[in-house]
């Protein structure tokens, strides 16, 4: 019996072999992944834009295979079984003639309909490619469009953006892609500037949920939705979907970060640092989001660990909330002079994180002696956040210390408690900010420290450190 078991056993793996092939033998069932943009000039007359959206809608159709870890930065640490790719692309009439170069610069190249070639190539290399149908669009002249909104953008470039995404979506209403971009953009503008529409939340949401009616595991669409419902002061809808991204997408680095977003803003820090750890477990080492910090780090009061996922490996791009929490942090050990040069920094290249170049003048003008100049920046910028729809408790927060800092201690209090009510609930920093030591006796934030205790009390009992990832 067991040698008949065993035969049938046999065949059944000799069927299953000649399906897969000789592919099913190369590529291991789990691997970590790395595209990276080749030089310039292999990439023929291509826009830098159109260069840059191409690799993120690369990444994005990626990200849906289980089975990967996509690096976006080269790991601080050895890294078993990297597949490293440099990838270039041209567009002839339409046609996408996409290359892919390993490290050992074997390439690898297909040409076709942009959403065809993409296929072929991940088919080639061995990656899930059964779903872009459903992801890219169908017609040439969207894909293209999509990409060239799909890269970095400036702030004057957000609501442009936004709207040709909505465009691209209603006209190839079938692409994820193209509904995930309308969503993201949708939510950056909401939490850059005021919005005049009463339902912009409702269409935020809707927008979202458009994406997971085509793909309900789309990697970045529950990452930032999940960033977004911590935003609007959602704690629990957004450790849910942190949580169904984890469950469909264990290998990625989304999750995680998603978990340990929601969970620092809701105060569970125990549950965020075993998130950051599962992260940098697969991500090969320290970091934190990329062009982001690792705020749990500060919250947790390890500002050695806070200060290395503040440091930007080759290649990194330019962040401003990065250069800005550098100044902050020498602040916070006591080194003014040290932290002028960074918050100068900060603000050298104007036009992509406007609210961190902004608070990060407020310091320059402090350190400068110009206490009243900073207090007037200041109360400008909480004077405008007011206005926004989604205002980000946690850079409310911010405004709160930089209060502080400047002695101005009503208008401290005032904004901290604000902060909470949009949403940052972190109990232990404000306990411990250093720079509110001046109002944490006062009976209101004393009020607020017990109610915050209770909300962490819930949903600790709700989402249990254990959950977020290994001890």
């Amino acid at each position: 019996m067991r040698r008949g078991a065993a035969a049938l056993l046999g065949v059944a793996l000799m069927v299953i072999l000649a399906i897969l092939g000789w592919r099913g033998l190369r590529y291991p069932p789990v691997q970590a992944v790395l595209l990276e943009a080749a030089p310039v000039g292999e990439w023929g007359h291509l826009p830098e834009e159109e260069r840059l959206g191409l690799l993120a809608l690369l990444q994005e159709a990626l990200e849906l295979d289980p089975r990967v870890t996509l690096l976006t930065e080269p790991p601080r640490e050895s890294r078993a079984g990297l597949r490293r790719f440099l990838v270039s692309a041209r567009e002839e009439g339409g046609t996408l003639l996409l290359r892919f170069r390993a490290e050992d610069a074997t390439p690898f190249e297909t040409a076709g309909p942009p959403r065809k070639a993409i296929a072929d190539m991940f088919g080639e290399l061995g990656f899930e490619h059964r779903r872009l149908g459903a992801l890219l669009p169908e017609e040439p002249g969207v894909f293209w469009q999509l990409a060239r909104i799909s890269g970095p953008f400036t702030y004057a470039q957000l609501q442009p953006r936004r709207d040709l995404a909505l465009a691209l979506a209603r006209a190839d209403s079938g692409s994820a892609s193209a509904w995930f971009r309308a969503a993201y953009l949708h939510a950056r503008l909401l939490i850059r500037e005021a919005a005049e529409d009463p339902d912009a939340l409702t269409s935020c949401d809707h927008l979202f949920r458009r994406v997971l009616e085509s793909i309900p595991d789309h990697p970045r669409a529950l990452y930032h939705y999940a960033r977004y419902k911590t935003d609007v002061g959602d704690p629990e809808g957004s450790l849910a979907l942190a949580f169904r991204l984890l469950e469909s997408h264990p290998r990625s680095l989304l999750p995680y970060g998603a978990l340990a977003y929601a969970a620092r803003c809701a105060g569970l820090l125990e549950g965020a640092r075993r998130a950051i750890h599962a992260r940098e477990r697969l991500a090969g080492g320290l970091g934190g989001d990329p062009g982001l910090g690792e705020n749990t780090y500060l919250y947790l009061g390890d500002l050695d660990r806070f200060e290395k996922s503040l440091a930007a490996e080759p290649g990194t791009p330019f962040s401003p909330l990065r250069l800005f929490y550098r100044g902050y942090l020498e602040l916070l050990r006591g080194h003014p002079e040290r932290a002028l040069g960074p918050f100068r920094e900060a603000q050298s290249r104007p036009g992509r994180t406007i609210q961190f170049e902004r608070l990060a003048r407020v310091y320059e003008l402090a350190l400068l002696e110009k206490r009243e100049e900073a207090l007037a920046e200041l109360r400008e910028i909480v004077r405008e956040r007011t206005q926004i729809r989604v205002p980000d408790g946690e850079f409310t927060f911010k405004l709160a210390e930089a209060f502080g800092f400047l002695g101005a201690d009503s208008e401290a209090l005032e904004t901290g408690l604000r902060a909470s009510a949009q949403g940052f609930g972190c109990r232990a920093w404000y306990e411990g900010a250093p720079f509110l030591r001046s109002v944490q006796a006062h009976p209101r934030w004393q009020a607020l420290l017990r109610h915050l205790q209770e909300q962490e009390a819930r949903l600790n009992a709700r989402f249990p450190p254990a959950g977020f990832g290994p001890g």
